[in-house]
C-alpha cells in the first residue's frame, strides 16, 4: 500500500485493515465506540497499546508489520499523518529502552530518521541502537 494513501481521513480504516486483531474486544473497549473516534484517539490508544503488547508477545512478523505501517505514516504526503505519528505513536517507542531495542531492526529509513531527530530532544535516557 502506498504511503500516499495514508491520510487522516483513511488512517483508522487502514489501521484495522492492516491489523484486524485491533477490532477485537480487547482493543476496541479501550476507546468505546471506535466509529465515533478520530485517528488521534484510535492510534494514540489502541495502536500504541498493540505496539507495547507486541514487545512482549509479538513475533518478528508482527513487529515488521508494525514497522511497515509506521514507515508508511512517516512517508505520508498528508502532513497531518506525520504529525500524528510524531506526537501520538513514536513516544510509545521511547517509553523504555526495551521497546526501542525490540523494534529498531524493523524500522525503515524514514522512521529511523525521525526517531534520531526526536529521541535526544524528548527521551535523553534512551540510547538508539547503532545500525
Amino acid at each position: 500500500m502506498a504511503e500516499s494513501e495514508f491520510t487522516l481521513d483513511t488512517l483508522n480504516a487502514l489501521l484495522f485493515d492492516w491489523f484486524p486483531i485491533l477490532g477485537t474486544r480487547e482493543y476496541v473497549e479501550l476507546v468505546g465506540d471506535v466509529e465515533d473516534q478520530g485517528p488521534y484517539t484510535v492510534l494514540g490508544i489502541i495502536f500504541s497499546r498493540y505496539i507495547e503488547d507486541m514487545v512482549i508477545s509479538g513475533v518478528p512478523e508482527d513487529r515488521a508489520k508494525i514497522a511497515g505501517f509506521l514507515e508508511n505514516m512517516a512517508k505520508a504526503k498528508d502532513q497531518g499523518v506525520v504529525v500524528l505519528l510524531r506526537i501520538e505513536i513514536l513516544p510509545t517507542l521511547w517509553k523504555t529502552q526495551r521497546t526501542i531495542d525490540t523494534y529498531w531492526e524493523y524500522f525503515g529509513a524514514e522512521t529511523r530518521r525521525v526517531l534520531i531527530w526526536l529521541v535526544p530532544k524528548h527521551a535523553s535516557r534512551i540510547t538508539l541502537p547503532s545500525d
